[in-house]
Parts: structure tokens; sequence; C-alpha cells
């Protein structure tokens, strides 16, 4: 037989059927019983190994030293879960030995009261509602740290910090303490003032111990606190409040912080519990640290040196703006970090020392949550060096067109890697190294001669079981995430907080403007404080102008430079002397007022794109680096070392949205004092301006006639010859609707 030739298969091959003996019913309980001790040693493992992998974590914390200052309470020893420890003093409370006790918060009702042992049922009639009391502590806010404290199975409640009105030395703590029961509950509690050496750290401490619990509570009965902190206004207006350290360890407290980013910069600011969730609205600090075991971390957040939010089943929602100088060669970084939930982040990248560079780094780690981060603004020239990693959850990451260097997505090939390239990639050049179902390598960079950014950056996206997507610039509109989508039917953005970030339509465009106040402005104002002043007073105009237009307070936030100019509006008005004659005085309007970029502005996705100059300025103390400065009709950046012309970005959101203050006259007032104005002042009822340029058309202080920039120079100069004729007026009136 020719085996070359020979078919491989020269017949079908015969079917082997398995033969399955029926076990007896000894082997069936030898088998069960085999069974039943396999799943408990893979439970035993399973329990073990997260046992020893909780404290480790615990270890590590809390055994860890801060680079920044004196370590605090991140040193001190303390039980994380809340539990009760036994008291080792006399008092039977379980204060930390290294403390001493200023003053204690006094409980109303001794315990001579008829009613202190009383262990009524908790649905009774005098247990409906609980009772409340209020203590209130100082701290002194120039201390090295400032902190509370909590420990035992009452401390339980929420935290409020805030900023207050009134300047001060002392940091104000109002606690609240709520009774669900007799007034025996609160002998097993005790709020005090406490201090630590070496080093100045004052604070608030609730403990509290089931030993001192009456008999026959019921399981309705409980105690919990409202702390309020109230911070003190800054002593300065162009600074802002200045806190050294701020550590609050509250394990089953939540944290509601406010709007303090704009007047408040922590050194540095720590919060941790066990089951807390933590909301901020603005908060600025060089070095954060927020840890919850048990809660979702939200907020607004910004730092100069370093941010850590960590979350073991909390969603991560944050907005995060970090500042580096690109002169001190130090890294700002920011890590995510969750086990069971999502993360989601809009990260903002900002340099200090000039319009170019930094170096920044963004760790993101998640296990079963998917991944949301988004980088929507960077400086050019910056370095970003970027890790996030996911196990289950999908994980999208959209960065600036300003990125340069390496970037590598990668999966277990189960699921699907994608890097998708902008649309117009102008003189940026992307190029690949390595391309697979479950991995893709390459860099991307702006070519040049040199090509020194191919290499600059680092972003390494990482999943197990999810897929992966990476932007390599900013897309139009990205696909919102599902954590997104639920946050958006749930929650209804509150007024004065939009979540969107579009600039306002202006209701009125410069051509619609009466042609009397279209002349007035392009012929009779050759003065760049006659325009201002203009501006102030028309109401139109600062519709029309709204995009082209920034209004900000005279504020220096640190790290964000400060966008404003000079509070005074230089005016003359006719005075008598000591002889009766009537001469001029020079003046100033102490006001807000608008900054009107010269040149073209743009509007790109809520942003504005102002063109600026850095002149060569000295360094005074009158001037700060980074200062927007506003010299006749030129806006310069105080920056000593450059000198060109640089598109600087403002999100109208941030610098803008709920920062404007409209020149109205009740402010002008507040400033002025009238004495019925003697013809030297005018404020218009149609917009709230206020005048001393055009005495020619407007009226006195009570007049009742819009001003010229409402209603046009020849209206208003009609209408001021004619305001004691009541029928005329009338008919002034009837035509103004038309213009108006």
């Amino acid at each position: 037989m020719d085996h070359e030739k020979a078919p491989l298969l020269n017949e079908n091959p015969p079917i082997v059927l398995p033969v399955h003996l029926v076990p007896s019913s000894e082997e069936r309980r030898v088998a069960r019983r085999r069974k039943f001790w396999k799943h408990v040693a893979i439970f035993l493992t399973i329990f073990t190994v997260w046992k020893l992998g909780k404290m480790a974590f615990r270890g590590y914390h809390h055994h860890q030293h801060y680079h920044h200052g004196y370590s605090g309470l991140g040193e001190w020893d303390w039980a994380d879960d809340g539990h009760e420890i036994d008291p080792e003093d006399g008092d039977g409370f379980p204060w930390p030995p290294e403390f001493t006790i200023d003053h204690c918060a006094e409980w109303p009702e001794p315990p001579g009261s008829p009613d202190h042992h009383r262990p009524t049922h908790p649905h009774g009639v005098n247990e409906g509602h609980p009772r409340s009391t209020v203590s209130t502590f100082k701290l002194p806010v120039s201390s090295d740290v400032l902190f509370l404290f909590a420990r035992g199975p009452w401390s339980a409640g929420k935290v409020n910090i805030r900023q207050g009105d009134e300047q001060g030395d002392d940091v104000i703590v109002n606690v609240e303490t709520k009774w669900y029961g007799p007034r025996a509950l609160l002998d097993s509690v005790q709020v005090c003032k406490v201090r630590r050496d070496p080093v100045e750290q004052h604070g608030i401490g609730i403990v509290s111990t089931r030993k001192k619990i009456p008999p026959g509570r019921h399981h309705h009965h409980r105690v919990e606190f409202t702390l309020d902190v109230i911070l003190p206004a800054s002593k300065s207006k162009k600074e802002p409040l200045e806190i050294k350290d701020f550590r609050a360890y509250l394990p089953i407290f939540s944290y509601n912080i406010a709007d303090l980013a704009k007047s408040v910069l922590f050194d540095f600011f720590e919060l941790r519990g066990s089951v807390s969730t933590v909301f901020a609205e603005s908060l600025a600090a060089e070095s954060t640290s927020i840890i919850s075991h048990v809660g979702s971390i939200t907020g607004n957040f910004s730092t100069s040196s370093s941010l850590k939010l960590v979350s073991d089943n909390g969603n991560i929602r944050a907005n995060i703006s970090l500042f580096n100088d690109d002169e001190d060669d130090e890294w700002t970084e920011a890590e995510l970090k969750t086990s069971n939930a999502a993360i989601g982040s809009n990260i903002y990248l900002y340099t200090t020392s000039s319009d170019t560079g930094g170096h920044f780094r963004v760790k993101s780690t998640t296990a079963t949550g998917s991944t949301h981060i988004k980088v929507p603004t960077a400086p050019s020239d910056s370095t970003l060096d970027m890790n996030v990693h996911g196990s289950v959850g999908a994980i999208d990451v959209a960065l600036h067109e300003t990125y340069e260097g390496a970037f590598g997505v990668s999966t277990s090939g189960l699921s699907k890697a994608s890097v998708i390239e902008p649309e117009e990639k102008g003189n940026r050049k992307v190029e690949y190294s390595q391309v697979s179902r479950g991995n893709i390598r390459g860099n991307v960079w702006v070519a040049d001669d040199e090509e020194k950014g191919k290499e600059r950056g680092s972003v390494e996206l990482s999943n197990s079981l999810g897929n992966i997507i990476a932007y390599l610039t900013m897309p139009p509109k990205l696909p919102r995430s599902k954590l997104a989508r639920n946050a958006a039917t749930k929650r209804r953005p509150r007024a004065g907080n939009n979540t969107t970030s579009t600039v306002t339509k202006p209701r009125a465009q410069f051509l619609d403007l009466p042609r009397e106040l279209q002349r007035l402005i392009l012929n009779a104002l050759p003065s760049w404080q006659d325009k201002l002043s203009l501006i102030i007073a028309c109401h139109k105009l600062y519709d029309a102008l709204r995009n082209d237009v920034i209004i900000a307070q005279i504020a220096y936030v640190s790290a964000t430079g400060c966008f404003g100019l000079s509070e005074d509006v230089n005016s003359k008005r006719w005075v008598k002397n000591q002889a009766g004659e009537k001469v001029s005085e020079n003046f100033s309007i102490p006001a807000l007022k608008p900054i009107v970029f010269p040149g073209q502005t743009s509007i790109v996705n809520g942003q504005l794109k102002v063109a600026v100059r850095l002149p060569k300025l000295p360094s005074t103390a009158e001037y700060k680096r980074g200062q927007l400065i506003i010299e006749r009709n030129e806006v310069w950046i105080h920056e000593p070392v450059k000198n060109g012309r640089i598109d600087y970005w403002l999100f109208w959101d941030t610098f803008c949205k709920g920062k404007s203050i409209k020149m109205t006259g009740q402010i002008a007032r507040q400033h002025l004092d009238c004495n019925e104005c003697h013809n030297t002042r005018s404020i218009c009822p149609g917009c709230g301006g206020v005048s001393m340029r055009w005495e020619d058309h407007f009226t006195s202080c009570g007049w009742d006639m819009p001003c010229p920039a409402c209603v046009g120079a020849g209206v208003a100069y009609e209408a001021k010859s004619i305001q004691h004729d009541e029928k005329a007026l009338e008919e002034l009136w009837k035509e103004l609707e038309l213009i108006m």
C-alpha cells in the first residue's frame, strides 16, 4: 500500500460511550462530607487573607509619617473602628494619656434630678423628640495643629466646616449634643477642649464609654453630635486666611466643607473616618489627605503639593486643580483610591511660575468600579505622569491637547483596549510601537526638529476585565458615565451652583443699543476710566459685552493669581470752599469694576481665551507674580522674567459665575455718604449705575429717569430738561418703552 497516497481517514472511527456506575449511599455521604470541608477551607482562607490585609492596611496608615510639618494626629496610634477602649484613667473615659484637658461641656440636669436614671421606653410620650444642648469652644487659629477627635461607641454625628464674616484670632466650635432617651445618657459621653504638647496643638475631643450607660437602656436610646466649626475671616482683603494644620479624626461622623477655597488656605488638611461621607464645596490646601473606609468623597479640591482621596467602599467624585511651580522641580501629586466603587474626576493642571511647564503625577486605583478621568486643561510643555488601574469596571481617560509623551493601554485580552486620536492633529504626531487587542503602546508629541516632548510624560492605563478607552485629546463631548447619569437624575442642581460650564448668552447686542449710546461709546469717551464707568452704569452694555467682560472681586487667592483691578474710580466733583466759591475736587469711588480685555476674545467650550501681555516689571510689594494688572487699555500679567503675549484661558464658572458683582446704587451708597448728593452724584433707576462724569445728562440723586447709558444721550438730556413737566414725561416714557 502506498502510504503517501493513503487517505488520512479511510473510515469513520468508532464511537465509545462512557459507562457511569451509580454510587452507593456511603460514597455519597463521603462526597458530601468532602465537599463541605472543601467550602469551609476556602472560606477560612479568604477570611484569613482579608484579616491580614486589613491589619496591614491599618498598620500602614497608623505608622506612616507625614512629610509636611509636625505629623500631629497621624502619629497617634488610635483605633480607627470607633469601638470601645478600656479606660485607664480615674474618671472612666478613654482619653489618650498624652491629652491635657482644658475644660469640658457641662450637661443640663445634674445627677440629682428626678429623671436622671428613669429608663423610660423610647416610644413613650416623654421620648418622642430628642433634647439638645449647645456648647461653645474657642481654639487659637495660630495653632500649629488644630484637630477634632472622637472615640467610643456613642461618638457619632456630623461636622460642618465653614468661614464666618467676623475677623478674629480664634476658631469657634459649636457642639450641639442631642440625646434620644433619659438624661442619664449624657453621663456616658464627654466633650472637652484639649491640647497636646510639645508644639501648640489644640482641639475638641468627644469620648464615650459603655460602662456608664444606665441600666434598662432601649436600643433606640442614643446620643448624636453636630460640630459647627467656624473659621474667622481673613484680616487682609487681598490674602486668604492661613491655617497651618487642620486634622479631624472622627470615625463615625460625616463631613461637610463649605466654599473655602477662595478665602482659606491650609498648609495641611486631613480628614479620617470609618463610616464617613465627605462633601467639600471647595477646599484649597498645600497637602490634603481624606480617608474614609465606608463613605463617598465628593467635592472640589485644589492643591500645590499633594492630594490623597481614599475610600474602601464609597464613590469618589472630585474636581481637582493641581498647581505646580516649574522652577522648584517638585511634583504635584493626586491619588484616588477606592475598592468597591467608582471614580470620576476632572483634573485641571496649572503652573504658578509661568504659562508653561510643570510636573504633575496622578494615580487612580479601583477594584470593582469604573473610572472616568478628564484633563480639561494643562500647560504646554508640562510633564504628566498618570497611572490608572482597574479590575472589573470600564476605564476612560481623556487627556488635554498639550499632553506629550508615552502612552500605554493594556488589558488581560478578554476586554478591549482603544486609543482615540484627535480628528485634527495639527502639528501633533502620533506613533505606535505596539498594537493588539489587549495592548496598545505609543507616543504623542508636537512635531519639531528636536522632538523633546516624545518622552516627556507617561500615561499608563491597565485593566483586568474591563474595557479601556484613552482619548489623546479632549473630545468636544464625552459620553457620560453611568455614575454621572445617575447623579443627574437623582440630584437637581442648587440655585447658583449650575453643573454646566456655559457662558450666559447676552440678551442684547451692541448694534441693538440706541445710536446715541453707540456714538457716546465710540467717540465721546477717549478715557479708559470713562469707558469703565460707562460699563458700570449701563445694564444693556453689561449684557451685550458679557462674554468679553470679567468682573472679579479684589481677592488674592494663593496659587491662582489675582483677577482684579484697583477698587478706586477716579473722578471730580464741584464743592464750595470756605469762601463760598465753587471749586473742583478730585475723589475716588471704591467700587467693584469690570475688566475689559483688549483685542478679540473667543469662547471655546465655556472658556474665555484672552490675549494678554507679559511685561518686564520689577518685583515689588505692590505687585505679585501672577497678578492681573490693568494700565489704561492694556492688560498685563506680572511676570518679571518673560516678555511677550500669551493666550490666557479662564473658566467662566471658576472666575466669573458667582463672583461677579454689578455696581448698583445701593452698593455705591454704602461707600459714599449721599447727603442728598448736592447734584454731584446720580444713580440710574433703570440699571442702578452711578456716574459723576455726565452731569449734563444726569439728573440729581432722587430723580427716577434712566441714565444716558440706558436710553441714549439725547433722550436723557431731554428727560432732564422736562423733569418737572409730568405730561411731557409721560409721553417720553411711552417712547422709552420702545427703546428699552
